[in-house]
């Protein structure tokens, strides 16, 4: 259960960080003029952002599924 709580939300949250990426690497060049000491497709700083996204949706999905599979269903479903 908790494998598969992770996997479809770390597919989603890939899906998002690519669209991101593609996004951001074509929207660069419109903000070019407000950047200040960054290139606008600095690797470094998309690296940097698509790790620390990765990471917060790994703890996004994880806790609330960690918490689900210590939950007996039986009392699940006699609480409604």
């Amino acid at each position: 259960m908790l494998a598969g709580v992770l996997g479809r939300g770390l597919t989603l949250a890939g899906i998002g960080l690519l669209a991101g990426l593609v996004f951001a690497a074509v929207g660069g060049r419109w903000v070019e003029g407000l950047l200040f000491d960054v290139e606008p497709r600095d690797p470094v700083t998309y690296a940097g952002v698509a790790v620390t996204l990765a990471a917060v949706a790994l703890v996004a999905c994880a806790l609330p599924a960690w918490r689900g599979t210590r939950v007996d269903p039986a009392d699940a479903l006699r609480r409604e």
